[in-house]
């Protein structure tokens, strides 16, 4: 869970309705599915996987930290209108990514796609984003660099924060107009 930069910790409770929205807008899922299913007795991110862990499941189910929810957490309006973020938001981003880690997140994920819209077809809160800000996030990262670094993307993240990221995806937003996103194919 967690793709495409979007899901639901973690979140301030007057927020609720914005990753909602978001959430409705890049994956398509129905808000009043949303509102009606999810229990919002969660604010970190850590806290979030403690209540997913709680529900009985039959799969596995394994969460990434998503980029706009935690814009929109350390920033507010500022994150979910795309403003730059301050040293002080790339602190509290760095210390919140290094929590969720630590709390068992499979991953971070953002887009940079702008195919990738909420339901009132605003960008999305990470699109745009510096790359001082994704670098910043990747710094939190405690794990040591994964073996693959090959992709021109991946070498300049590497460049400008000492790691490399396992898997970098990037959908070109002509494909996506045309065919819609390839997760929403069945």
């Amino acid at each position: 869970m967690g793709n495409c930069g979007v899901g639901f910790a973690p979140v301030h409770a007057q927020d609720h309705d914005i990753l909602i929205n978001l959430m409705e807008g890049v994956e398509d899922i129905p808000g009043a599915a949303l509102h009606e299913g999810l229990p919002w007795n969660w604010e970190s991110f850590p806290q979030y996987l403690d209540a997913l862990d709680s529900i009985p499941h039959d799969v596995d189910v394994g969460a990434q930290l998503p980029h706009g929810a935690l814009r929109v957490y350390v920033m507010g309006e500022r994150g979910r209108n795309r403003e730059a973020a301050t040293g002080e938001d790339l602190q509290e981003m760095r210390l919140l990514t290094t929590q969720a880690v630590i709390a068992g997140a499979l991953g971070f994920s953002t887009t940079r796609t702008i195919a990738h819209r909420t339901k009132d077809n605003d960008l999305t809160p990470s699109y745009g984003a510096a790359r001082q800000e994704l670098a910043a996030i990747a710094r939190a990262w405690p794990t040591p660099e994964p073996a693959s670094c090959s992709t021109r993307p991946t070498m300049r993240m590497k460049r400008q924060s000492g790691i490399c990221f396992v898997r970098y995806q990037n959908f070109a937003a002509t494909h996506e107009r045309k065919r819609g996103p390839s997760h929403h194919r069945s």
